[in-house]
């Protein structure tokens, strides 16, 4: 909801587009139940999918407007009628608008006819084992910098041991073996210096040793052996790193007591610049755990496992380059129960097309003849995207 201020200030009325909320004014035990019901509905922090901006209603009738840098207007609302809340803020007085909620999305149209998406973010609760537990997207903010997310995706279990998953595309550079992360093209670290069987990684302290059944990748001109697979066992950490021969790899870092529960927060085990173990505690905001570590913040935003029922259903498709406007396809893409997917042209009948989808990994991928088309593809509320090597493409579900 970009400037949402200035023009509700302005303008006096904000138009919200949705469905599905009824009450009236004298209710029965059956219509407050179902009043209820849609308040909780309704409550919660909705974010905007093309912006930075933030609304949310609370369970006791108090609506915030959160602005990008991180400014918080607060008011009052109440449901008036079957798609209509009054919204009070102290610097410019009543808004009406209209307002439905369908599933965890919403659309926000201004009076200028501009229309917003919003989507609703899932609540963590209460900092318990089984609320903290699920996996999660890391995202970065450092003084004087944009914040950019990790190439890390970080799992935390019930039994307090941490998991860290990235994965993107390798190549040799002299006797050093170089990474391109998935999740951001522009982004690159080191793999490590490749000897006979060991990949050194000095400023880690930690080499990976050639596993015993790996397989040769490589010879390179220094005489070293790139390996398909190799490993790391310390007292608390363990890693497996997977090369492929099709220029993509996919590493794994797995500690024990990585995390726990501390005063209504959540304490993380981290290693510092000097290799260090460090503790950081985090707060727990909405989706997200906030973590501050001196002046850089780190923000823990928890996903949604995927599940067939999740993945099930009607998609518009758009794809392209990174930081390119996105081209729409015509038509709806059709996920089917049996892992198909058909293709519905714009006015004229289904097509079943040769494209597979599956689940692997807790990501999504979709196949033609047994070649992997799209990879490692993450449910973001009811989309399915596929961000890779500076490439994105989202399939966004219909109603």
């Amino acid at each position: 909801m970009k400037n949402v201020m200035k023009e509700m200030i302005i303008l006096g009325v904000l138009v919200i587009i949705a469905n599905s909320m009824m009450i009236g004014c004298e209710k029965t035990e059956g219509e407050k139940s179902q009043e209820a019901g849609k308040e909780k509905t309704i409550t919660g922090k909705w974010k905007e999918v093309d912006g930075d901006q933030a609304l949310e209603f609370s369970k006791h009738g108090i609506v915030t407007i959160i602005e990008e840098e991180g400014t918080r207007l607060g008011g009052d609302y109440e449901l008036i009628d079957e798609n209509q809340v009054k919204m009070k803020f102290p610097l410019f007085g009543i808004i009406v608008a209209e307002i439905s909620s369908s599933g965890n999305e919403m659309t926000l149209t201004n009076p200028f006819g501009k229309v917003e998406k919003y989507r609703k973010l899932k609540q963590i609760g209460r900092a318990t084992k089984s609320n903290i537990a699920g996996d999660y997207t890391i995202v970065t903010k450092m003084p004087g910098e944009e914040e950019f997310k990790s190439p890390v995706s970080a799992t935390l279990k019930e039994d307090g041991t941490g998991l860290s998953n990235f994965s993107g595309k390798w190549e040799v550079n002299g006797d050093q073996l170089e990474f391109c992360y998935s999740q951001n093209q522009d982004m690159t670290g080191l793999g490590g210096q490749i000897t006979t069987d060991i990949l050194r990684r000095e400023p880690l302290q930690r080499n990976l040793r050639k596993q015993r059944k790996a397989k040769i990748i490589e010879r390179i001109e220094t005489g070293g052996i790139l390996w398909s697979k190799y490993y790391f066992t310390g007292d608390r950490l363990n890693a497996s790193l997977e090369i492929r021969k099709d220029g993509t790899f996919r590493e794994l870092w797995v500690a024990r007591d990585a995390w726990r529960i501390k005063d209504g927060g959540v304490e993380i085990t981290i290693i510092d610049e000097n290799q260090k173990e460090k503790k950081l505690r985090g707060e727990i905001e909405g989706d997200t755990i906030v973590f501050q570590d001196g002046e850089t913040e780190f923000r823990y935003i928890k996903v949604e496992n995927v599940s067939q029922q999740t993945v099930v259903g009607k998609y518009v498709f758009e794809g392209g380059i990174a930081g390119e406007k996105a081209e729409k396809e015509p038509g709806v893409f059709v996920f089917n129960k049996d892992g198909t997917i058909s293709y519905v042209p714009s006015g004229k009948r289904k097509i079943e097309t040769p494209f597979i989808w599956e689940i692997v990994k807790e990501v999504v991928q979709i196949c033609e003849d047994g070649e992997i088309l799209f990879s490692d593809g993450r449910v973001e509320s009811d989309d399915i995207v596929f961000d890779k090597f500076g490439t994105t493409a989202r399939f966004m579900k219909k109603d």
